[in-house]
């Protein structure tokens, strides 16, 4: 006995239905566990990142220091 079970449906077209089997639904406490584990030890994608130094341009003129949203060019925050 497998974990998933697969069912064809109809003839043409067919279809293909995947259902779990007892086996499979007894592993949700186990996924369950894995899925916590992954919220709590993992980064999330969208995170603030380290202040930006400041630059100069190329009139000589700093620019503010900005903190950004990794993976976006958006500021963290106004």
């Amino acid at each position: 006995m497998g974990i998933v079970e697969r069912e064809v449906v109809g003839t043409r077209p067919f279809s293909v239905v995947y259902h779990l089997t007892e086996k499979g639904r007894d592993m949700a406490d186990i996924l369950g566990a894995y899925r916590r584990w992954g919220e709590k030890w993992t980064v999330p994608t969208v995170q603030a990142m380290k202040t930006v130094s400041a630059k100069t341009t190329n009139i000589g003129n700093p620019q503010p220091s900005a903190q950004l949203l990794q993976g976006t060019h958006k500021p963290a925050s106004p």
